[in-house]
Order: C-alpha cells, then structure tokens, then sequence
C-alpha cells in the first residue's frame, strides 16, 4: 500500500505508514471497500467503521506537541497526558496536551512568579525614573527612554518601578 503523504511503499495490512507515520487507508471489514483514514462510515456499504487509532491514541485527544513544562511554566495550560513510549528512545517521554493559554504574557511575569532574584546596581536608574513620576505628578511632562543591549536589565529595572 502506498502512502498518500511520502508515496512510501508499504506492506499489506499496516495501518500507519512504516516511513512517515500517516493512517494508510481503511478497508471495510464487510464489502472491503477501501475508505480514508479518517471516515467514520464505509463508502461503498455504509458500514460503520472503527475509528483510525492514531499513533498516540491514549483514549485522550492528540496533544498538538510536546511542551516542556518548564519552558512554557504559566504561559500555557496543559494537561499531562503521562509517558508515551517513543520509537529509538529507551525510556518513555511524558507528553502534555495544550488546553489553553495560561494567565501569564510574559516571561518576566513567569520568572518573578517563580521568585526573581534580588534587585542590585540600578539605585541611580530607578531613583530617576521616581523623579520623572513626580515631576509628572506635579504637572510637568515627562518622556524617558530606557535604552540598551539586549539582557542588561531593562524589563526588570520597568518591574521594580512598577511593582
């Protein structure tokens, strides 16, 4: 049987492309009809057909990837779906589903959600900045532009102000 997504040769009877990993089409269990993968009735007799396993079927819905959840900590929400055993791997790999976006934007908000460290060396920086609010505050606009190399403290020196 061909596969319709690599056009890989495969044998009689797999359900899954042995190359790339796609349902193979479905034959009718009654007339031998073949069906795609994903239909639920037979074409040629209207026969109910069984549901295309997936290569992850866990009676869950597929998980659309695998998210480290350390990486993602707050930002999405996810549900662990345990370990899946992978092919080439000796262990199994824990596999979370995606089931929303979580409360957090940033990662900033992620990391002082987790503790940030202590804030040290920007005294004059954020001294200025609570000047520039008073100054505001009395009347006087005020426009500030925080500059600089990408990692040097900009967002966090914004938090402190802020928080």
């Amino acid at each position: 049987m061909q596969c319709p997504r690599c056009q890989g040769d495969n044998k009689p009877g797999r359900k899954f492309c042995a190359a790339c990993g796609q349902a193979l089409a479905l034959p009718c269990p009654q007339c031998a009809f073949v069906n795609d993968p994903l239909d639920r009735f037979c074409g040629g007799c209207g026969q109910a057909l069984a549901p295309a396993p997936t290569p992850m079927d866990l009676g869950k819905p597929s998980p659309r990837s695998s998210i480290p959840t350390h990486f993602a900590e707050g930002l999405v929400q996810v549900t662990s779906l345990g370990p899946v055993p992978v092919k080439g791997l000796s262990a199994p790999v824990e596999v979370f589903e995606l089931v929303g976006a979580g409360p957090i934007r940033r990662r900033l908000q992620a990391a002082a959600a987790r503790g940030l460290t202590r804030f040290v060396g920007r005294q004059t920086e954020l001294e200025a900045l609570h000047q520039a609010l008073e100054r505001a505050s009395a009347g006087h606009g005020q426009v500030i532009a925080v500059v600089g190399e990408p990692g040097v403290g900009k967002s966090r020196l914004f938090w402190e102000f802020t928080h």
